[in-house]
């Protein structure tokens, strides 16, 4: 019972280090015009994924959870759309991040010397 009431402060901590990641991503430098480029390339084309995969995931998700309404309850197919809508916002959030600081990183990594890394030890850019 008690790791349950524990659980909205952890998903609060969570939520709040992946804030700070975030703001530290954002704070690198973009790299040269070329890697700019490169980067907002495959930015582009990660966003037209995600649009195609959620437009076909959404008849799924509105099938299964008219299945669940009728097979199990309302409040089932409730709890499913919510986690389904929740998983897919965290895909859009996690896709918004700009791309160009993590394209630069192995650039600057020499000019900093071999001891410059990033705090955290399994994040791109290693």
């Amino acid at each position: 019972m008690f790791s349950v009431l524990l659980a909205p402060y952890f998903g609060l901590a969570g939520l709040a280090l992946a804030f700070v990641i975030y703001r530290y991503v954002v704070s690198r430098p973009p790299g040269s015009g070329a890697m700019i480029e490169i980067s907002e390339a495959i930015h582009t084309g990660a966003m037209v994924f995600l649009r195609k995969e959620y437009t076909i995931l959404a008849g799924f998700i509105v099938v299964v959870a008219l299945l669940l309404g009728l097979a199990i309850s309302r409040f089932t197919a409730l709890a499913f759309l919510s986690g389904a809508a929740s998983s897919m916002l965290a895909g859009l959030i996690g896709m918004q991040a700009p791309p160009e600081p993590m394209s630069a990183l192995p650039t600057q990594r020499p000019k900093k010397g071999a001891t410059r890394r990033w705090p955290w030890p399994s994040s791109a850019g290693r």
